[in-house]
C-alpha cells in the first residue's frame, strides 16, 4: 500500500523540536521532506540527546528529530553531495523573492504587483552571484481602467546561466486618470490597522 503523503514535498523551516518532530512525522507518512537550517551552525536543537527522559538520538549521534525523512540539501553540504550536488542551493522560492524585491522598489510604494510567474530552472549555488534584468513587453490600459505593464525579467548567473526566467505583471499609479492601485486594494481609511 502507498503511503498516504507520498509524492508530497514538505520544506520545513522549524527549529529545535516542534518543526522538526512534525515534520518528521510527516516523512514517516512517506512526505519528501527538505529541512531548511542556518547554514553554519544548523538547528540549534541538533545537540539535545534526551527529551523528558526520552532518547531523541539515533545511531552515530544522529538526532531522530533532524534526520528522520528529511534532506538538508539547502544549508548542508553533505546533503547536498549526497545528493548528487556540488554543492547546497538556494530554495528557488528565495530566488523569486529576490526579483520581487527588485520590482517592489521600482514600482514604488504606490504600485502594485499584479502577478508574477517564475520558473526555476537551474541551481544557485552558494557563493553564486546574480544579476536580475528584464524589459517592458507591453503597456495598457486593463478591464479595471489600471495603468498595467507586463514585464519579462531574467535572472543570470556568473556562468551565463539564465536561472529564474519570469513573467510579471505590474500596476502603477496615474496622475492623469487619479488611480492609485494601492488604494484601491486597502480598507476605507476607518478601517485601516484595525483588523476589519
Amino acid at each position: 500500500m502507498d503511503s498516504p503523503l507520498e509524492g508530497i514535498k514538505i520544506v520545513e523551516c522549524g527549529i529545535w523540536q516542534m518543526g522538526p518532530s512534525a515534520s518528521a512525522l510527516l516523512g514517516d507518512l512517506g512526505a519528501e521532506v527538505i529541512k531548511v537550517e542556518e547554514r553554519t551552525k544548523g538547528d540549534p536543537g541538533r545537540g539535545i540527546k534526551w527529551i523528558r527522559g526520552i532518547p531523541v538520538m539515533l545511531p552515530q549521534g544522529r538526532s531522530w528529530y533532524f534526520e528522520n525523512n528529511n534532506r538538508a540539501v539547502h544549508y548542508n553540504k553533505n546533503a547536498a553531495q549526497g545528493a548528487g550536488l556540488p554543492f547546497p542551493y538556494s530554495a528557488g522560492v528565495q530566488n523569486q523573492s529576490w526579483l520581487i524585491n527588485l520590482l517592489t522598489n521600482w514600482i514604488g510604494d504606490e504600485g502594485w504587483l499584479k502577478r508574477n510567474y517564475a520558473e526555476y530552472r537551474k541551481f544557485v549555488y552558494f557563493s553564486d552571484v546574480i544579476r536580475f534584468t528584464g524589459k517592458v513587453t507591453k503597456k495598457y490600459v486593463d478591464e479595471r481602467g489600471e495603468h498595467c505593464i507586463d514585464i519579462l525579467s531574467y535572472g543570470f548567473n556568473q556562468r551565463g546561466e539564465d536561472v529564474i526566467p519570469s513573467f510579471s505583471t505590474v500596476i502603477l499609479p496615474s496622475k492623469e486618470k487619479g488611480t492609485w492601485p494601492v488604494r484601491e486594494r486597502l480598507p476605507v481609511p476607518e478601517f485601516r490597522g484595525t483588523g476589519k
